[in-house]
């Protein structure tokens, strides 16, 4: 169902293949499945499908910051950011970077983006930032609040400022203090 401009529609109507969303942002799905397809199988027609849906994706959304069509718990035509496809896209380029010298820029460019409309400057413990799930469900939540620890961590490997180091450790502290004594998480 990949379109000719490279992306994919967000929903689809099973029995008649009918588009019911035609957008999303979350791209990354298929470039990470057709790329390991490629490797896997040897054709490079893969490739080219990964080619085309990493190219969409570098001209649409990480140009607009429109990061939609994630979640399926949002109606259709309803407006809700997410921040899981563009730290995923940013992860993905801080990986690359040696590959283009735009890589990194980017990736930075997208986590200040997450930080402006999904980031709570007091999580789990005051002065220590935590991540809504999306716009549309502002809620904190440890796996993704992991997350972002995590994409600060990849920051920081990449780029070596330590703000981003005690970043990814505060965070993940204020994770771990969600443990409950029998190893679960709480969510929220």
């Amino acid at each position: 169902l990949q379109r000719p401009d490279g992306g994919f529609p967000f929903r689809v109507e099973p029995k008649s293949g009918k588009v019911l969303a035609p957008y999303t942002a979350s791209m990354m799905w298929y470039v990470h499945f057709f790329e390991d397809l490629a490797d896997f199988t040897g054709d490079e027609s893969y490739r080219e499908i990964r080619n085309h849906a990493f190219n969409w994706l570098m001209e649409n959304p990480v140009k607009t910051n429109d990061w939609q069509g994630f979640y399926g718990d949002i109606a259709t035509g309803a407006k809700s950011y997410d921040q899981w496809t563009a730290i995923d896209t940013a992860m993905y380029l801080l990986d690359r970077r040696s590959e283009d010298p735009n890589y990194l820029p980017t990736a930075l460019a997208l986590v200040k983006w997450v930080e402006e409309k999904l980031v709570v400057k007091d999580g789990y413990y005051p002065g220590v930032p935590a991540i809504w799930e999306q716009t549309a469900y502002p809620v904190i939540l440890t796996m993704h609040t992991n997350r972002l620890a995590e994409i600060y961590a990849r920051i920081w490997g990449a780029t070596g400022d330590p703000k981003y180091k005690q970043l990814a450790e505060q965070i993940a502290n204020t994770v771990t203090w969600q443990e409950m004594s029998d190893g679960k998480m709480r969510i929220g």
